[in-house]
């Protein structure tokens, strides 16, 4: 029964743990005591609506976006969801599929200086625009890199500046 008892205990901090290191990496480690105090799990929290996000201190659009995006890799044990030639197009073209009869303009990459390595594209032209290295920007590390890339290309969000 005791060996029982500590298992549980041990999967207990184990589960804190994550939720406390999630807060840290996103610079919300002080807010720790708040998801402690209300007794929010790391599976509880990816629940948790924007309003219950901001009642506990996570006030920023940009601080909310990074915590759910934290705690859904945490699920995943770190790993990314693929991105899908159907996710680049959808963000390049506005499908997920080639026309029909072909494009009528081919898709293109164009590479410019930046000072974001978000990625960007012009739908209407079929464009996507992608950020090379510079005096104005270093390129950021592997992991960054691959998350604004990520981020890019799983959302519905085009990019247009």
């Amino acid at each position: 029964m005791e060996l029982v008892e500590d298992s549980r205990l041990t999967r207990l901090v184990l589960k804190r743990a994550a939720m406390e290191a999630a807060l840290e990496k996103v610079g919300l480690g002080y807010l720790w005591h708040n998801f402690s105090a209300n007794k929010i799990s790391l599976e509880e929290a990816k629940k948790l609506t924007d309003e219950e996000l901001s009642a506990l201190g996570v006030n920023t659009i940009g601080d909310r976006v990074r915590l759910k995006e934290k705690l859904k890799e945490s699920g995943e044990g770190g790993r990314r969801q693929p991105v899908t030639l159907g996710k680049v197009l959808k963000f390049v073209i506005g499908t997920e599929e080639e026309p029909v009869l072909g494009f009528s303009l081919k898709p293109s990459i164009h590479f410019s200086e930046n000072q974001s390595f978000l990625p960007s594209a012009n739908t209407c032209i079929n464009r996507l625009n992608l950020t090379i290295p510079s005096e104005i920007a270093a390129i950021p590390n592997d992991t960054e890199l691959l998350n604004l890339y990520d981020y890019a290309f799983s959302n519905d969000y085009f990019g247009l500046q």
